[in-house]
């Protein structure tokens, strides 16, 4: 059981090694199985936006391979992959360090599109804002290519 108020918690559960795991937070005055916590992330506050990138790059040829990097601002988090107008798309991986990769392979012209990542904590029921959206280019000839060409 847990009460906030302030960024003060009041909570009750049977250690302070337990509760600190699954809670989070740093715990004081643990007594009986009760305690005072505190913690810097509170329940109503948004988690940072995470940031996207692709490697080797953006612009890719069909049937070659993309990795869509997610970075986070916490370790041991689940990261969501989505791709824009498409609701149907979501990877979900859990990441221990601060980034997760999605690895695209034997990509079609289909692929191509918008990808946005997000990710929870453990502590968190709710995902961070989306990260900004990467446009993803499947296509034979470069777009550097086309440029050089006119």
């Amino acid at each position: 059981m847990a009460l906030a108020v302030g960024g003060v918690s009041l909570v009750s559960g049977p250690n302070r090694k337990d509760l600190e795991h699954q809670w989070g937070r740093e715990y004081i005055g643990v007594e009986q199985g009760l305690c005072l916590c505190y913690g810097d992330e509170e329940d109503d506050e948004e988690l940072p936006r995470p940031s996207i990138s692709a490697w080797p790059s953006s612009e890719v040829k069909p049937k070659s391979n993309v990795t869509l990097q997610c970075r986070t601002h916490f370790q041991n988090v689940t990261v969501t992959l989505g791709k824009l107008h498409n609701s149907g798309y979501q990877r979900e991986l859990r990441s221990a360090g601060k980034e997760a990769e999605f690895h695209l392979t034997n990509l079609q012209p289909e692929d191509a599109g918008g990808y946005f990542c997000a990710y929870r904590t453990a502590a968190s029921p709710r995902w961070s804002a989306k990260s900004q959206h990467l446009q993803l280019v499947v296509t034979a000839v470069s777009a550097r290519a086309l440029r050089m060409a006119s």
